[in-house]
């Protein structure tokens, strides 16, 4: 039995990844980034364990921190057996989601919310799954966006959640046999309370090959968020664009941090996304969105290798 990666594994490769996909910067012009520890803030508010960007002679920090853009102006047609579903509040069917001969890539998965309806009525779903797969603002470009909608009063709800979740884990199972499937990512953009069923499904998810990737959450401290927290999940934490943890001026707002807690850091700020009019955002921030970019980097990986 396969397993898929933990907190741990390959951190080293997505770190990679995050550094060479830079607008207008081939792969090739980026030397090595030295070492892959998430960055965490000591008691004296001091942050530690920075990775390092070595770029060639004419690119800055800043060409690699806005790295969508050329590397990913294309379909791939090997992203096609990949499924990625979004646990979240619905994802509007934008334009964004259409593969170039009009084909919709988002499916409504499945709806356990109190709206009796798959409607992003929010509009997070949506941002979060143009930065996991949008065709000019993501990164998997031709995967398919499973939405998962799973809100009660406005906001997730953890014992939805985990039906959902073992819901979607038999789904996988039965997509697994299909002969152009790839692989399975959960997209897990939310804050829930833990429980000993979410932690037990969680579990299975991982036993039969779901890669779970989670926002560590946007509260400024180290995180015990759920379920980033959980071993078996990635925990994405979100940076600006010195690098430094995310921390939204004049707000409570920051990102979550934690040496061996936050697994990876990705782009979390004055993000280009879309709202669920189709509307054009300029500066989305937070984990969350931190978090889509991952998923897609992995869905990369699974489509091109089939890893799951």
């Amino acid at each position: 039995m396969k397993y898929a990666p933990t907190k741990s594994a390959h951190v080293a490769i997505l770190c990679a990844a995050l550094s060479s996909l830079a607008a207008g910067a081939p792969t090739s012009h980026i030397h090595a980034r030295q070492g892959c520890e998430a960055p965490y803030q000591r008691i004296d508010g001091a942050y530690e364990g920075h990775y390092m960007v070595e770029v060639a002679e004419g690119y800055t920090l800043d060409d690699h921190f806005k790295y969508l853009g050329g590397a990913f102006a294309v379909e791939v047609f090997w992203m096609k057996g990949v499924d990625i579903y979004v646990f979240d509040s619905g994802i509007a069917h934008l334009d964004e989601f259409k593969t170039a001969d009009g084909v919709d890539r988002v499916v409504d998965e499945l709806d356990m919310s109190d709206e009796l309806s798959f409607e992003d009525l929010d509009g997070h779903g949506t941002k979060v799954a143009t930065a996991i797969g949008g065709a000019t603002r993501g990164i998997a470009r031709a995967a398919t966006l499973r939405s998962v909608k799973i809100t009660q009063n406005n906001r997730p709800h953890s014992a939805v959640f985990v039906r959902a979740l073992q819901v979607i884990i038999r789904r996988h199972i039965e997509r697994a046999k299909s002969s152009d499937f790839r692989g399975s990512v959960c997209n897990f953009s939310l804050d829930l309370h833990t429980s000993a069923m979410a932690v037990k499904t969680i579990k299975w998810a991982n036993a039969a090959g779901i890669t779970m990737i989670a926002a560590a959450g946007n509260h400024g401290y180290y995180t015990r968020h759920f379920p980033s927290s959980d071993p078996l999940v990635i925990s994405v934490g979100a940076m600006q664009e010195d690098y430094k943890p995310w921390k939204a001026r004049g707000t409570i707002y920051s990102s979550n941090y934690g040496k061996n807690e936050v697994a990876v850091w990705a782009p979390g700020a004055g993000l280009q996304l879309f709202t669920n009019t189709g509307a054009p955002t300029i500066g989305s921030a937070g984990t969350s969105f931190a978090t889509g970019y991952v998923s897609g980097i992995y869905a990369l990986f699974y489509g091109n290798e089939r890893l799951n």
